[in-house]
């Protein structure tokens, strides 16, 4: 554990990290000798207020911190693409802003805004006029249109290579004839993240399962069973084990008890996934959750990530009724395909017949809320998973037996599954220099490894 509070020390103690302060200012042509140097900060900054012409993106002091100027703060995507049309940039500028500014995937090709974004940043259009096309794609949306579910993003992404030099009114035609594609997620990530889940409650269920048989063991569970010619164990036999002996410690009551629902449950429950990667102490994990973008892992959040389909596809409906609203006059009567919309929403109609503009006040505000509900998986999201099973499948490997413990090679499998799956996913592949992926090669000591909880508990440890 020295060896660990060591790098942990070490790595509190490292200044010179790529964050998005230093990505905007080697944007703006300087670079940072020292973190202290406040000058280049400044010089950065006016910089950027010269190349936007001086465009309101933000409150001065959000904007100043940027750049690391009185504290620090990291735009979300809708500001970032804000930032790359005030500074003019091209398709491939914009796409190292979401990428290396702030580590997220790429353009979103299956969303219509973000791929009509893209189409703009390559023609040198203004936001206003991607926005006017966007305007224009949402009145193609209603009820009747279905989301195609498969891996569609290659497959759009060579349409959209020979589309993309097309004026702008044979674009959106295009757009809207394929208008099935454009689902608002990436269903590569999605199928990625949840076979990651999957594998990782297996494991832990296999664990438990271990762990259950040799707690059963000390009591007498399978004389038990035989005397009452019982051949299945399954949860219930085992809690009329349990209830039927009294004698049992409390302490191994509960254990066998606990091991038994995890080994035997037919749901996987986000909580036990969230516990085994992040910290065994959860409640103060989430009091610390501002200080690396990796302690970010919710129930809700995880719920939102796997629930992103229906999600994006209410989005999608609500942002079409609302288009077809904008042409009728308040007072008119809303149309019966929206009223029926807004019901399966959430509106239970109560208060009488729901004219127009009723209903897209509504809409209005559906959409803002479930925009906070449409989240895009992230690396944070990625990595510890990758992480976990890495560590898992060489135990496996090697039989559990640590004495010939290789951390180069633990190292070696780290980066190639977490590579393969980041450049599958169109997102950055690892960087030590990036706070968030340093994290990770914590875990990989040089005599030893560590999970990612034994790690972020040592850092909250030494941040008291």
């Amino acid at each position: 554990m020295d060896e660990l509070q060591k790098s942990i020390r070490e790595w509190l103690d490292a200044k010179e990290r790529s964050g998005f302060d230093r990505f905007m200012i080697r944007q703006m042509g300087y670079t940072m000798e020292n973190n202290n140097d406040m000058d280049i900060r400044w010089s950065a900054y006016r910089t950027f207020l010269d190349r936007i012409h001086h465009k309101k993106l933000a409150s001065d002091p959000t904007m100043k911190r940027w750049f690391g100027i009185g504290g620090y703060a990291v735009p979300g995507r809708e500001t970032v693409f804000d930032i790359c049309f005030a500074l003019g940039l091209d398709a491939e500028s914009a796409g190292q802003f979401l990428v290396e500014g702030l580590r997220e995937p790429s353009f979103q090709i299956n969303d219509y805004q973000e791929i009509i974004y893209l189409y703009g940043f390559e023609h040198g259009m203004s936001q206003e006029e991607c926005n006017e096309m966007a305007a224009e794609y949402e009145k193609e949306l209603d009820l009747g249109v279905a989301f195609c579910q498969t891996h569609s993003t290659h497959e759009l992404m060579k349409m959209y290579q020979a589309k993309r030099k097309l004026p702008k009114d044979g674009f959106l035609t295009w757009m809207k004839e394929n208008i099935s594609f454009f689902k608002g997620y990436s269903k590569t990530v999605l199928d990625y993240f949840q076979r990651y889940k999957r594998l990782i409650l297996e494991s832990v269920k296999e664990d438990a399962a271990i762990c259950l048989e040799s707690l059963l063991e000390d009591t007498e569970f399978a004389s038990w069973k035989r005397r009452r010619f019982i051949k299945e164990t399954n949860l219930e036999t085992i809690r009329r084990f349990i209830y039927s002996k009294k004698k049992i410690e409390p302490d191994l009551r509960t254990n066998i008890l606990e091991m038994a629902q995890i080994v035997y449950s037919e749901n996987d429950p986000n909580s036990l996934f969230i516990r085994e990667l992040f910290s065994l102490d959860y409640d103060t994990m989430l009091a610390n959750a501002d200080s690396h973008k990796v302690l970010r892992m919710t129930e809700k959040r995880m719920s939102d990530l796997l629930g992103m389909a229906v999600q994006r596809e209410k989005q999608m409906r609500a942002v079409g009724a609302a288009s077809h609203l904008e042409k009728k006059k308040p007072e008119e009567k809303c149309p019966d395909w929206i009223r029926l919309l807004v019901r399966e929403l959430g509106n239970d109609g109560e208060g009488g017949p729901m004219t127009a503009g009723q209903a897209y006040k509504w809409l209005q505000h559906y959409k803002k809320a479930q925009e906070r509900r449409c989240l895009l998986i992230q690396r944070g999201d990625l990595l510890p998973m990758i992480m976990y099973m890495t560590q898992k499948d060489y135990l496996k490997r090697n039989s559990y037996d640590m004495d010939g413990y290789n951390a180069a090679e633990v190292v070696k499998s780290f980066e190639e599954v977490a590579n393969a799956t980041l450049s599958g996913c169109n997102m950055a592949l690892l960087n030590k220099e990036y706070d968030l992926d340093s994290l990770f090669y914590l875990c990989i000591q040089k005599s030893e490894m560590y999970s990612l909880s034994d790690v972020l508990d040592e850092i909250r440890i030494q941040q008291q």
